[in-house]
């Protein structure tokens, strides 16, 4: 395994190298680097220092990310000093005080007090030295497909449709610093893909990597799966009724049997499809709803509402993508992803209330309304809406509900 430094890794990425494959890379500060799309598979991350560093479709799979083993032993040492030596202090002035024989019986418990505060404030703060940091990290889409990740910090990490197949985990730290997982269960899901028969009802598992899951007969009854990738999963005999699927990667999903009774698709839930007109008319007909009928251009309306149901048109086997990409409210799509920041600086124009932004979120993204709490500032709001959902079905919506014309998009809004 080969050795490699900060400034040589910025150097051959600018150059054009994207292959870091099975690198040593512990303890090193790698804090705002940008490494999209590279390669790190099987590299020890151990100890690194990754805040706000841009790896989006990046391969981390078979990494090991995390606490290095000397900074394990380096903790334990440092927790058990500091244990011995506030100990040591406290009782010392304990002991003088007492033997005042003028101590209020208050004071002792003050001095007993303020010694358990040191002892914890020192054990977070020491604890977390020599721990791999993704703090605020972008991860989207990328590979960790079977990373050892142990004792490291995800705290804000972007982890939209991340690849968590097959990783070893903590997991109250994946749960504790991270907004993606909202139960144990849901993480469970996402780090083995099988949900074969178990039940999520109501929970929100927007965002998660679950391509070629097993949900045979999982009751996902009213969950959120807004941007989920579920291609190619099997969805066989499952409940999906109430479910929000607006946004979600259904392509060659299986839905033999799947009861859809209430669940809501939209534009995006389409166009990211390989579906047919004949197979958009099965979904209606099991009662799936196709919610903002009126973003679809006429022609595909027009066989929606069965006036063209028998229409030779309806043969061809790629006429609802070609009609959708030709007519798509937001083409830029196809050339990135909108960056968080220009992103910001976009609502931040376009939605100058608050009662404004809290109702664009209700109305579209509810999986993130739904986690505002009475008191959340705005600033707050905002940057759980850019962690949660994706960056181009927020810009999706802003234009499709001409909230913000495209020309005003062209100006702000910057891609990766």
């Amino acid at each position: 395994m080969r050795k490699i430094k900060p400034d040589a890794i910025v150097r051959a990425y600018n150059s054009g190298q994207r292959d870091f494959s099975s690198c040593d890379m512990k303890g090193l500060n790698l804090s705002n680097i940008t490494l999209i799309g590279a390669s790190l598979r099987q590299s020890d991350l151990r100890g690194v220092k990754l805040q706000n560093a841009l790896l989006r479709n990046a391969d981390l799979s078979q990494t090991k990310i995390g606490v290095s083993s000397n900074a394990r032993v380096w903790r334990f040492l440092f927790q058990l000093f500091a244990l011995i030596v506030i100990i040591a202090i406290c009782a010392m002035a304990f002991l003088m005080l007492i033997g005042s024989g003028s101590t209020p019986p208050s004071i002792p418990t003050v001095f007993i007090s303020v010694a358990f505060g040191l002892i914890y404030y020192l054990f977070k703060s020491i604890g977390k030295a020599g721990y791999g940091s993704l703090n605020a990290a972008d991860l989207t889409d990328a590979n960790l497909r079977g990373a050892t990740i142990l004792n490291a910090d995800f705290r804000n990490a972007i982890l939209m449709r991340t690849n968590l197949f097959g990783i070893i985990y903590n997991e109250d730290d994946l749960l504790e610093s991270n907004n993606r997982f909202s139960s144990p269960a849901v993480l469970k899901l996402a780090a083995t893909g099988n949900g074969q028969q178990k039940i999520y009802h109501g929970d929100n598992l927007s965002g998660l990597y679950l391509r070629a899951a097993n949900l045979t007969g999982a009751d996902l009854s009213r969950t959120y799966l807004q941007d989920t990738d579920l291609s190619s999963a099997n969805l066989s005999a499952a409940n999906l009724s109430g479910a929000n699927l607006c946004g979600t990667f259904l392509s060659n999903a299986i839905l033999d049997q799947a009861d859809l009774s209430g669940a809501m698709i939209d534009y995006l839930t389409v166009s990211r499809s390989n579906w047919n007109i004949e197979q958009l008319f099965s979904l209606r007909e099991r009662g799936c709803a196709i919610t903002g009928l009126s973003n679809f251009p006429e022609e595909i309306k027009a066989l929606l509402c069965g006036s063209l149901r028998h229409s030779p048109r309806t043969q061809e086997p790629n006429l609802l993508q070609e009609v959708l990409q030709k007519n798509s409210p937001v083409k830029s799509m196809a050339s990135g992803t909108p960056t968080r920041a220009t992103l910001r600086k976009l609502i931040t124009a376009t939605l100058k209330t608050d009662s404004d932004f809290s109702a664009f979120c209700c109305d579209y993204f509810p999986e993130v309304s739904s986690r505002f709490s009475n008191g959340m500032d705005r600033v707050s709001k905002l940057t759980y809406l850019l962690e949660l959902a994706d960056q181009n079905r927020i810009l999706f919506h802003l234009i499709d509900s001409k909230l913000v014309s495209k020309e005003i998009c062209k100006e702000i809004i910057e891609y990766i």
